[in-house]
């Protein structure tokens, strides 16, 4: 019974080189701590982000503000891709996973280039310069029930433009996860943003209807998982 989520060294390495040679991580990651005092924490929540234009990551740090708020017991950090897939280990008990709708659905290398170009275009410097969401998915290990969340980043239309949050749902479930929400979308007013009024505050809200979801079952999975090393030994 596997309660927490492990990036292994060995998945690190596997792409350790192309990230690297890639990935420009962007200086304004956050880690989300309303007591202040991370000891005092009894849970983790790990909040992995692609973006081309920073909705996406405005998006994700919402998120983490509203796991980390008032009396939760997370521990949070929001992380762009590319410095996920640059470090040597991670434990979490609770893993949201985001990204742009491109093309229907997750961003490809194709789409993704696009996407750069024209950010590049307009002035902007793409804050993910590396692979996304969907190859870091591919590279994680099966879990056993460990607690996951999806949301994405998606225009408002009257006709239908797919969405990413659905499919990077899909894969977390294919690696064992447990969605502890409903995948999410949070709209945006163009192709390069901004988000629409009043999704930067809804996505905290999302983020404390995570933590309140997410926390119960964690510390039911641990009680479970200590009950059974107990009757083992």
């Amino acid at each position: 019974m596997n309660c927490r989520i492990v990036v292994s060294h060995e998945i690190i390495t596997a792409a350790a080189t192309e990230f690297t040679l890639h990935s420009q991580a962007p200086m304004d990651d956050v880690r989300w701590d309303s007591h202040g005092d991370t000891k005092d924490k009894e849970m983790r929540a790990l909040v992995v982000y692609e973006s081309i234009y920073g909705n996406t990551r405005d998006i994700a740090q919402a998120i983490g503000m509203g796991l980390g708020q008032g009396l939760s017991q997370f521990e949070v950090e929001v992380v762009e891709v590319g410095s996920a897939m640059g470090r040597a280990e991670e434990l979490a008990d609770l893993l949201a996973v985001g990204g742009p709708t491109m093309m229907w659905g997750m961003s490809r290398n194709m789409s993704r280039n696009v996407a750069r170009k024209q950010a590049r275009e307009q002035g902007s410097a793409p804050v993910s310069q590396g692979p996304g969401v969907r190859e870091w998915l591919g590279l994680l290990d099966d879990v056993d029930g460990a607690l996951a969340a999806a949301f994405d980043t998606r225009m408002r239309s009257r006709f239908p433009t797919g969405e990413a949050a659905g499919r990077i749902g899909s894969q977390l479930r294919k690696r064992g996860y447990s969605l502890a929400l409903p995948p999410e979308g949070f709209f945006v007013t163009g192709t390069d943003g901004p988000l629409a009024d009043g999704e930067f505050e809804r996505a905290i809200a999302w983020g404390r209807e995570l933590a309140a979801e997410a926390a119960p079952a964690i510390r039911d999975c641990e009680l479970r998982r200590a009950d059974a090393t107990a009757r083992g030994r």
